[in-house]
């Protein structure tokens, strides 16, 4: 019997662990995919991304001229697509400066007017004000725009359906995915407590068992604290950047993980100076102490010979 109680303690142990690890990798999915953590991080990432993609002498060459037309009477803001659209319209104006003084066959505003288009921001507007910032900045704000536009779109797909048939990367760092991984990470909540009762009740010296499942928050909280150092590794990769948002709250899961490892051994500590785990294995025994053992035969009432 003790030989089988210590393969189901091992093999609950195993589970425990692996239910934990879970538990904190979706526990920083979750976090790490807040629209206020991703936003920052993902809009440097991706505009560094257009940048190295997308000339941008020809707008940065034509935004005096497109400040022109955002000084008209009643225009606040323009779109991207009509800056490119301005743009060629410069270009097909023989009376201006920037057409006297081009070599190029080529219309300005053609290249820029596809990349608009394939990164999906012809619909995207800017504020007149900032046309005279440049056009990094106005990249900048462009890309911010479309992934809280991404990030916060209704998918009308299950999520692995999303992945395979949605534009990539932004699904993965949707509100939907994040709630994806938030669901997960309820159900590793609530399964790690199921096995550590589990392992609480075979476990033989119960003022052990905060000791084990401690031990085991601890171990399973370390990979999160050189998460930083292995994502380092893939940094080559063009999207290592994008990579990396996904464990950007990698190390306060460690600390929690961590913290609610030590105060379980704490807790340990406690039951065992206090006596508390001998205690609660006699209640669990009980039951067992109080049926005779197949071994012991009740003793026969000696009647007193008659007289």
């Amino acid at each position: 019997m003790g030989f089988i109680r210590s393969i189901l303690v091992t093999l609950i142990s195993v589970l425990l662990f692996l239910t934990l690890l879970s538990t904190n990798t979706f526990f920083t999915f979750t976090n790490s995919l807040e629209y206020e953590t991703l936003e920052p991080e993902l809009t440097s990432a991706v505009t560094e991304i257009v940048n190295d993609s997308i000339d941008l002498s020809v707008l940065d060459d034509n935004l005096p001229a497109v400040a022109v037309y955002c000084n008209q009477p009643g225009v606040s803001e323009i779109s991207l697509s009509r800056i490119s659209d301005q743009i060629q319209e410069i270009q097909e104006n023989q009376d201006m400066e920037v057409i006297n003084n081009s070599e190029s066959d080529q219309i300005p505003g053609e290249n820029l007017s596809s990349d608009i288009e394939e990164y999906g921001f012809s619909d995207y507007v800017i504020p007149c004000n900032m046309i005279t910032q440049g056009s990094t900045e106005i990249i900048s704000y462009l890309v911010s725009k479309k992934i809280e536009g991404q990030y916060y779109k209704e998918y009308d797909c299950e999520f692995w359906d999303c992945v395979s048939t949605s534009e990539i990367p932004f699904f993965l760092i949707s509100q939907k995915a994040r709630d994806y991984w938030k669901g997960w990470f309820y159900w590793a909540v609530l399964a790690s407590i199921v096995l550590a009762i589990i392992l609480f009740v075979f476990i033989e010296v119960k003022s052990s068992g905060p000791f084990f499942i401690g031990g085991l928050l601890i171990i399973a909280s370390l990979p999160f604290l050189g998460m930083g150092w292995l994502l380092t590794l893939v940094s080559g990769w063009t999207y290592a950047r994008i990579l990396t948002l996904f464990f950007t709250k990698s190390f306060v899961t460690f600390l929690i993980s961590f913290t609610i490892g030590i105060v379980f051994i704490l807790i340990g500590i406690v039951l065992k100076f206090l006596d508390i785990g001998n205690k609660i294995s006699g209640w669990f025994n009980i039951g067992k102490s109080s049926k005779p053992s197949k071994s012991e035969k009740p003793e026969k009432s000696s009647k007193s010979p008659k007289s």
